[in-house]
């Protein structure tokens, strides 16, 4: 009976290819799974809804002297005015703003009109 020998070039090669074959396999089944992540429990209103007749830029926000960044400053929604000074960027009006990293997230906020 005679035996087929391999060349050490066609075992490199075999080798390679099955490697490959493994690696493609097992990574058709790793796919991230997002899950929807409730949180609660925050108590700065950092919003600022409604309109300021004086101008006070944290109106609506119940604790200004913290604000977004311990500063002071706020977020804003659409309707909201400070003296005659109207916001040129708010808050999404619909409550929903998609990541700029992966188009398959959503954010989701609470409604602004209590302590978010």
């Amino acid at each position: 009976m005679k035996t087929k020998s391999y060349t050490l070039q066609t075992i490199r090669c075999m080798k390679a290819l099955l490697l490959s074959l493994v690696l493609l396999i097992s990574t058709t089944h790793l796919q991230a799974q997002y899950a929807s992540v409730p949180v609660s429990g925050f108590n700065n209103d950092i919003i600022a809804n409604g309109g300021a007749a004086s101008g006070a830029a944290n109106t609506g926000v119940t604790h200004p002297a913290i604000g977004v960044d311990g500063a002071g400053y706020a977020l804003v929604t659409q309707g909201y005015l400070a003296g005659a000074a109207t916001p040129t960027c708010w808050m999404p009006t619909t409550n929903l703003a998609p990541s700029l990293l992966n188009p398959l997230v959503t954010y989701q906020f609470q409604g602004y009109g209590s302590s978010t």
